[in-house]
């Protein structure tokens, strides 16, 4: 499991990076404590108007984490809730997976969500998802 996020607030001075390590940092060991490993995360710091590559729906940072633990992203899911979430995932070559309470009621005008698999709870997103990396 990668964490994949754009956190703006860092590069406007909203949230020290120390702050979001220690987040991070919890993030893990919650995990950990229900036997799941996070093996990394990777973070935009940078602000929208930056333009930069790493900033979702840009496919850089999925690129990168591909790169560094040998992921094949055609044999990938990308799981998000957000438009940029699903972009980014497609133009990396990932399957995307909307996952979230709302997400539903969220998408029903959402041409772009119209063939993007969706999982509301966590046990949505496990059937969800083992199906999704089935077909991949």
């Amino acid at each position: 499991m990668i964490v994949i996020s754009n956190q703006a607030a860092v590069g406007k001075g909203l949230l020290q990076p120390l702050v979001l390590g220690e987040i991070s940092a919890r993030l893990n060991r919650t995990l950990l404590s229900d036997g799941v490993s996070l093996n990394a995360c990777y973070y935009c710091p940078h602000r929208i108007e930056e333009c930069c590559d790493c900033r979702k729906p840009r496919s850089g940072m999925l690129r990168q984490a591909a790169a560094d633990f040998a992921i094949d992203l055609a044999r990938s899911i990308f799981i998000g809730d957000s438009e940029t979430d699903v972009q980014a995932a497609q133009s990396a070559g990932c399957r995307p997976i909307l996952f979230g309470p709302d997400v539903i009621s969220d998408l029903q005008t959402q041409e772009w969500a119209e063939h993007v698999p969706v999982a509301r709870t966590a046990k949505d997103l496990f059937e969800v998802a083992e199906t999704c990396l089935q077909l991949t």
